[in-house]
């Protein structure tokens, strides 16, 4: 039986958050190479790296060397040095032709690796347009003058990351969105200084799926927004920090969905300003989705450092907001409309002033308190060093026995954490590579795909447990684990992608102990994208997806054998029939918090389907639909005798009135704060039906509650620590983790 969540517990468990903040001394992951098959500004295109000299030419014949997709290099590296350029550098593709796929530019360490602009006023540093392509560990200095940092350009692009880099001194940090949309973007540990006009700017309709983790904003105008240059898209902000921002930390002005989690603010004009976008009406009254959850916001400059004018839902989960000293009196959160409809849950926040909330329209509130606490501090990971670790090169073409050598002979130097290092093209395999168990080896590509790519048998790689292996930057024909379920287990995803496998993207079985933690997980066109076969009865392990995207499922998530799923912040779109977005029969929990899923729908393959289900469902914060439907009464629905099935709706946007359609005479469902949406009008409240008690709502959030992100910091040996980096894994499963032998 799930146990109330105490008022103690809930503050206690986001103290860490508080208060100044510092880099952590244990890197959460480490940099490798350089390798000799990546391409150097210095010794191979005459880059000087003084500072003075113009590398413009030299800089860009390098980026123009790694463009083609077949290219015998696919990273280019640049030592350390400064870059002066004069004019903007150019990574083009043509539209709609494959090129520019698996490149990574790469800096030997931000600190000391600068591309500084000396050229005139107004103009971008970087056009930028590859895609399943990487930039990081550089730092680009706009010197006051370059208009934005890095401008995504028109083609289409998904599958990108921006990772530890440092971005000072320009109006735009990143413009994302010129005409076609860039989507699918992981944006990790980079820095923003005195971006004066917007840090992160998400800037077009189809630029979706932008995940911002553990970055840093100082003395920017705005951190992250998607109201620029006519706006749109989505994004969500994970386990930043924002240091006096000038007009806000966050905005949004259009009708998506937004996952603000465990962030911290300190010293900013505001925090979150959910914004009207000039095209709404008065008469609009369009909702956009925001979980605000978990986060610190310390002496805001604005009174109230979140305001929405649009209806939401909004989800206010678990936050601690410290008004500056003074300030004795809210609100601190306003929502308010100008029809005076809207919608709010706000639990389990601390505010230190009396009467925090005003809320025009239905709200739901409990465990809220205000009281003076003390602080700790909050750690951002560091820049993962170079801690230069011994490589073993695997040569072009080599066959499974020359690489399952090399594999067998770095075993031996565990706790040295050895590299396997492929160079980019195509190794095709008889035969299964094993990584033996308490082995600690790493196996790195030199991209993903198509730049390294290992195929012919499926799975490509097993890892044996227990294990502190690594993969990163490389294209697989699928990936087992097993043995892995130790106390204090972890396996770590980082835009890992299981997309197009034969049978199932991610198949987690019997796992009572280890934590699967996936950040911006990929898991689209497989029958099944993600199935959880639970461990013990009594098992309280979850797995979790923090963020993501996927598409073209027959069936997206199921959890059978009390198997238990956390999916966050997922973007999911299909244009295909005869699919099911969640069918769960069996016993479990799944939780859905915050998601797009725009699909077709019919009577037969209802976009969620609960049948007799034993166990919890709750669906908060997800907009179904989209696309017209068939029968428009089977968006959601509930049936079979439910006796055993709590189900909770909250926050739901569906395109239509009436969406639930429950035939089911037990179970037991609350459906809260939910809107419809309707043309020209926007969002109309759909009546609350069920409870709303607090010990019902307590129970039915306690998972996305209690799970929270984690810096990774060392395991013991003997443990699994696993930890996967861009690493595309199809095959007949993408991603298999058993907790007992090979199946």
């Amino acid at each position: 039986m799930l146990r109330p969540i105490s008022q103690f517990a809930c503050v206690l468990c986001l103290l860490f958050c508080l208060a100044l903040v510092v880099r952590a001394q244990t890197p959460a992951d480490e940099f490798v190479g350089p390798f000799p098959s990546w391409a150097n500004v210095k010794t191979d295109f005459g880059a000087v790296g003084d500072g003075k000299t113009d590398d413009t030419a030299a800089l860009q014949k390098g980026l123009d060397a790694i463009n083609p997709t077949a290219g015998n290099a696919k990273v280019l590296y640049f030592p350390a040095g400064v870059y002066r350029i004069t004019r903007t550098l150019n990574v083009l593709r043509a539209e709609a032709q494959p090129g520019s796929m698996g490149m990574s530019i790469l800096g030997e360490d931000p600190a000391t690796t600068i591309i500084k602009w000396d050229g005139p006023p107004g103009q971008n540093i970087l056009y930028y347009c590859p895609w399943y392509s990487r930039i990081g560990r550089l730092t680009l200095d706009g010197a006051g003058k370059a208009d934005t940092a890095i401008f995504s350009g028109k083609p289409f692009v998904t599958y990108n990351e921006i990772s530890d880099m440092v971005i000072r001194d320009v109006a735009f940090g990143i413009q994302a969105g010129e005409r076609f949309g860039i989507a699918e973007t992981a944006v990790l540990r980079c820095k923003f200084e005195r971006c004066t006009q917007i840090a992160v700017s998400i800037q077009n309709f189809n630029t979706l799926d932008w995940w911002l983790w553990n970055c840093e904003f100082d003395d920017c105008n705005i951190g992250v927004s998607n109201e620029h240059n006519k706006g749109g898209g989505n994004f969500s902000v994970f386990c930043s920090v924002f240091h006096r921002s000038k007009t806000a930390d966050i905005t949004v002005g259009h009708a998506c969905f937004y996952g603000i989690r465990y962030n911290t603010s300190i010293g900013s004009k505001a925090f979150f300003l959910g914004n009207r976008p000039a095209v709404w009406k008065d008469v609009e009254n369009w909702g956009a989705l925001a979980a605000i959850q978990g986060n610190v916001i310390i002496d805001s400059l604005d009174t109230a450092p979140i305001r929405i004018a649009s209806a939401g839902n909004t989800m206010l989960l678990d936050n601690i907001i410290r008004s500056r000293s003074g300030v004795k009196s809210g609100p601190v959160v306003v929502e308010r409309t100008p029809t005076g409809e809207g919608d709010m849950l706000a639990a389990g926040n601390s505010f230190t002033v009396k009467n925090p909330f005003a809320v025009a329209g239905r709200f739901i509130e409990f465990d809220n308190n205000n009281a003076a606490r003390e602080s700790s501090l909050y750690k951002l990971p560091g820049t993962p060093p170079n801690l230069h670790r011994q490589v073993f090169e695997v040569a072009k073409g080599a066959k499974a026995s020359d690489i399952q050598a090399l594999i067998d002979q770095a075993a031996k130097l565990n706790g040295q954490r050895p590299v396997i290092h492929f160079p980019a093209g195509s190794y095709q395999l008889g035969k299964t590579l094993v990584i033996p168990p308490n082995c600690d080896v790493q196996l790195v590509g030199d991209g993903t795909y198509p730049a390294t790519c290992l195929g012919g048998v499926s799975p490509t790689v097993h890892i044996d447990g227990p294990s502190h292996a690594t993969v990163r930057e490389i294209g697989l024909n699928g990936l087992l684990i097993t043995n892995c379920d130790q106390p204090g287990g972890r396996i770590f995803g980082e835009e890992m992608n299981v997309g197009g496998a034969r049978q199932v993207g991610l198949l987690t079985d019997g796992l009572e102990h280890t934590r699967v933690l996936l950040h911006d997980f990929e898991h689209a066109a497989s029958p099944i994208g993600v199935k959880v076969i639970g461990g013990q009865p009594a098992t309280k392990n979850v797995v979790t997806i923090f963020s993501g995207a996927s598409s073209m499922n027959k069936l997206s998530y199921e959890v059978i054998h009390n198997g238990r799923l956390l999916v966050r912040d997922i973007w999911y779109e299909s244009g295909n029939h005869g699919e099911c977005f969640m069918h769960p029969t069996d016993h479990g929990e799944i939780t859905l918090d915050g998601a797009m899923v725009a699909m077709q729908a019919d009577e037969a393959n209802p976009i969620f389907n609960f049948d007799n289900f034993h166990g919890i469902i709750s669906i908060i914060g997800a907009t179904p639909g989209w696309y017209n439907l068939k029968n428009e009464n089977r968006v959601m629905q509930v049936k079979g005798d439910g006796a055993e099935m709590k189900l909770l709706f909250l926050g739901i946007r569906p395109d239509h009135s009436g969406a639930l359609w429950n035939t089911s005479p037990h179970a037991k469902v609350s459906y809260l704060n939910n809107r419809y949406v309707k043309s020209d009008v926007g969002t109309i409240c759909e009546p609350n039906q069920g409870s709303a008690d607090p010990a019902v709502l307590r129970e039915m959030l306690a998972t996305t509650r209690g799970q929270h992100p984690e810096l990774l910091t060392p395991i013991k040996e003997g443990i699994s620590d696993i930890r996967l980096f861009r690493v595309i894994s199809g095959g007949t499963v993408g991603l298999q983790i058993t907790a007992g032998p090979v199946p």
